[in-house]
């Protein structure tokens, strides 16, 4: 027996002395959060929890380094959290100050090279959600929505292979977390003439 927090199947925590074993019920993850350790076996689902990487270990695995966040282009800001979940504006792809994709897919531009546009804009916007959570990842607990905008020539409709760029790049950073509702949309033009831009909403913890 020991201090610790338990569900009690009605979504709320309850804390004192109690037996997790005579009740049937073990500490959660947020409640091993809040609360603290107790006694929790090493296989137990929370310590697994616990034991998972960082968002910026994975990034660092991944070989990928987030940039600086990039200074809005208008009225807006980058990044608005409300109830809950973070709102954030449109990246275009950016990269140490210059576009590394500009014009229509695929006149201008190639499939493949729109697809690593759009990894690039997924990047930027993982940026945006750093500063705004000052510098937390790890409050990150899924990615809700994505919208890729693609500049497209007329008679395009390649446009949900660009956006897989954004897709596999939020799986392989957070895992089952990371697959979200999406829409892939063809444009005539985007802003600053880029090839690609990606806003997206996401589940903060």
């Amino acid at each position: 027996m020991d201090h610790s927090a338990y569900e009690n199947g009605k979504g709320q925590y309850i804390y004192g002395r109690m037996d997790a074993r005579s009740i049937g019920r073990s500490p959660t993850a947020q409640a091993y959060r809040v609360f603290g350790p107790s006694q929790v076996p090493v296989d137990h689902p929370t310590e697994r929890f616990l034991s998972m990487k960082t968002v910026e270990s994975v990034l660092e695995t991944l070989g990928i380094t987030l940039p600086q966040a990039q200074r809005p282009v208008a009225a807006y800001v980058p990044v608005r959290m409300a109830g809950g979940l973070a709102f954030v504006s449109g990246q275009v792809p950016m990269k140490d100050g210059q576009l590394v994709a500009s014009g229509s897919v695929p006149s201008s531009v190639s499939v493949d090279a729109a697809t690593a546009a759009a990894r690039v804009c997924a990047i930027n916007a993982l940026a945006a959600l750093k500063a705004a959570l000052e510098g937390d990842l790890d409050r990150i607990a899924g990615i809700v929505r994505v919208g890729v905008f693609v500049a497209s020539d007329a008679g395009f409709f390649g446009q949900p292979a660009i956006a897989d760029g954004v897709s596999t790049l939020l799986v392989d950073v957070f895992g089952e977390s990371g697959r979200h509702a999406r829409a892939a949309v063809g444009s005539v033009a985007l802003p600053l003439g880029a090839t690609v831009e990606v806003e997206m909403i996401v589940e903060l913890r």
